[in-house]
Protein backbone atom coordinates (compact mmCIF):
# COMPACT_ATOMS: atom_id res chain seq x y z
CA UNK A 1 0.00 0.00 0.00
CA UNK A 2 1.48 3.54 -1.27
CA UNK A 3 2.01 6.12 1.93
CA UNK A 4 -0.58 8.67 0.34
CA UNK A 5 -3.05 5.54 0.76
CA UNK A 6 -2.22 5.13 4.06
CA UNK A 7 -2.81 9.10 5.21
CA UNK A 8 -6.58 10.15 6.23
CA UNK A 9 -7.77 13.67 5.89
CA UNK A 10 -10.21 14.54 8.79
CA UNK A 11 -12.48 17.21 8.30
CA UNK A 12 -14.65 18.00 11.14
CA UNK A 13 -15.42 20.95 13.10
CA UNK A 14 -15.22 19.71 16.38
CA UNK A 15 -11.70 19.20 17.90
CA UNK A 16 -12.57 16.38 20.04
CA UNK A 17 -13.69 14.04 16.78
CA UNK A 18 -10.09 14.94 15.14
CA UNK A 19 -7.99 14.44 17.98
CA UNK A 20 -10.29 11.19 18.79
CA UNK A 21 -10.15 9.73 14.71
CA UNK A 22 -5.88 10.86 14.58
CA UNK A 23 -5.27 8.86 17.83
CA UNK A 24 -7.29 6.18 16.53
CA UNK A 25 -6.31 5.88 13.41
CA UNK A 26 -2.25 6.36 14.57
CA UNK A 27 -2.82 3.32 16.01
CA UNK A 28 -4.11 1.89 13.15
CA UNK A 29 -1.14 2.57 11.60
CA UNK A 30 -2.42 5.55 9.11
CA UNK A 31 -0.79 9.11 8.79
CA UNK A 32 -3.38 11.54 9.15
CA UNK A 33 -4.17 15.29 8.18
CA UNK A 34 -7.29 17.38 9.66
CA UNK A 35 -8.89 20.40 8.83
CA UNK A 36 -12.03 22.15 10.74
CA UNK A 37 -14.28 23.05 8.30
CA UNK A 38 -14.90 23.22 4.76
CA UNK A 39 -13.52 25.94 3.47
CA UNK A 40 -10.20 24.91 5.26
CA UNK A 41 -10.95 21.44 3.85
CA UNK A 42 -10.51 22.44 0.33
CA UNK A 43 -7.44 24.32 0.33
CA UNK A 44 -5.82 21.87 1.98
CA UNK A 45 -6.80 19.33 -0.01
CA UNK A 46 -5.64 21.73 -3.43
CA UNK A 47 -2.02 21.87 -1.76
CA UNK A 48 -1.49 18.25 -0.71
CA UNK A 49 -4.22 15.77 -2.31
CA UNK A 50 -1.24 13.49 -3.70
CA UNK A 51 -0.55 12.83 -0.08
CA UNK A 52 -4.21 11.66 0.80
CA UNK A 53 -5.45 8.46 0.55
CA UNK A 54 -9.12 8.67 1.93
CA UNK A 55 -10.96 12.06 3.50
CA UNK A 56 -13.46 11.29 6.40
CA UNK A 57 -15.84 14.02 5.96
CA UNK A 58 -18.51 15.51 8.57
CA UNK A 59 -21.39 16.01 6.99
CA UNK A 60 -23.08 18.56 9.13
CA UNK A 61 -20.42 21.77 9.67
CA UNK A 62 -20.98 25.56 10.29
CA UNK A 63 -20.17 27.33 7.06
CA UNK A 64 -19.70 25.12 3.70
CA UNK A 65 -21.83 22.01 4.50
CA UNK A 66 -20.29 18.38 4.30
CA UNK A 67 -22.24 18.19 1.13
CA UNK A 68 -20.68 21.23 -0.70
CA UNK A 69 -17.06 20.33 0.71
CA UNK A 70 -17.61 16.78 -0.61
CA UNK A 71 -18.75 18.32 -4.46
CA UNK A 72 -15.70 20.71 -3.89
CA UNK A 73 -13.53 17.78 -3.63
CA UNK A 74 -14.94 15.72 -6.32
CA UNK A 75 -13.99 19.17 -8.57
CA UNK A 76 -10.28 18.68 -7.86
CA UNK A 77 -10.46 15.16 -7.55
CA UNK A 78 -13.08 13.10 -9.20
CA UNK A 79 -11.36 9.96 -8.01
CA UNK A 80 -11.28 10.92 -3.93
CA UNK A 81 -12.48 8.65 -1.93
CA UNK A 82 -14.28 9.78 0.52
CA UNK A 83 -16.29 8.36 3.34
CA UNK A 84 -19.07 10.79 5.60
CA UNK A 85 -19.50 9.98 8.36
CA UNK A 86 -22.73 11.83 10.94
CA UNK A 87 -24.56 10.98 13.59
CA UNK A 88 -27.72 12.85 11.72
CA UNK A 89 -28.58 13.93 8.40
CA UNK A 90 -31.21 15.96 6.23
CA UNK A 91 -33.35 13.85 4.35
CA UNK A 92 -32.70 16.23 1.74
CA UNK A 93 -29.48 16.03 0.98
CA UNK A 94 -29.46 11.85 0.56
CA UNK A 95 -29.73 12.65 -3.60
CA UNK A 96 -26.84 15.48 -3.45
CA UNK A 97 -24.95 13.05 -1.64
CA UNK A 98 -25.75 9.77 -4.52
CA UNK A 99 -24.84 12.80 -6.97
CA UNK A 100 -21.29 13.26 -5.58
CA UNK A 101 -21.03 9.14 -5.14
CA UNK A 102 -19.28 8.70 -2.31
CA UNK A 103 -17.18 5.73 -1.31
CA UNK A 104 -18.82 5.05 2.17
CA UNK A 105 -20.53 6.51 5.09
CA UNK A 106 -20.21 6.03 9.01
CA UNK A 107 -23.01 6.62 11.19
CA UNK A 108 -21.61 8.40 14.21
CA UNK A 109 -20.60 6.75 17.58
CA UNK A 110 -18.74 4.16 15.71
CA UNK A 111 -16.31 1.40 16.76
CA UNK A 112 -12.67 1.68 15.94
CA UNK A 113 -13.34 -1.75 14.87
CA UNK A 114 -16.51 -0.71 12.25
CA UNK A 115 -13.77 2.50 11.32
CA UNK A 116 -11.09 -0.07 10.69
CA UNK A 117 -13.23 -2.17 8.59
CA UNK A 118 -14.78 0.54 6.32
CA UNK A 119 -11.27 2.24 5.63
CA UNK A 120 -9.80 -1.29 4.52
CA UNK A 121 -13.07 -2.18 2.57
CA UNK A 122 -12.64 1.41 0.52
CA UNK A 123 -8.86 1.40 0.48
CA UNK A 124 -9.13 -1.91 -1.52
CA UNK A 125 -12.14 -1.41 -3.66
CA UNK A 126 -11.22 -0.78 -7.71
CA UNK A 127 -12.05 2.73 -8.86
CA UNK A 128 -15.33 0.78 -10.13
CA UNK A 129 -16.84 -0.38 -7.14
CA UNK A 130 -16.10 2.76 -5.14
CA UNK A 131 -19.54 4.12 -5.51
CA UNK A 132 -22.06 3.88 -2.72
CA UNK A 133 -25.37 4.74 -2.42
CA UNK A 134 -25.93 7.06 0.78
CA UNK A 135 -28.57 5.03 2.80
CA UNK A 136 -27.58 5.24 6.65
CA UNK A 137 -29.73 3.29 8.77
CA UNK A 138 -32.27 4.81 10.58
CA UNK A 139 -33.64 3.98 14.13
CA UNK A 140 -35.87 5.71 16.47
Amino acid sequence: MSSASRSVFIVDDHMTIQKMLSDLLGCLGYNTLTASDGEEAVELYKQRQEQIGIVLLDLVMPGMSGVRTLQKLREINPEVKVIICSAYFQQGQVPEINEAKISGFLNKPYSITTLSEKMEEVLSARLDEKVSEFNPQITN
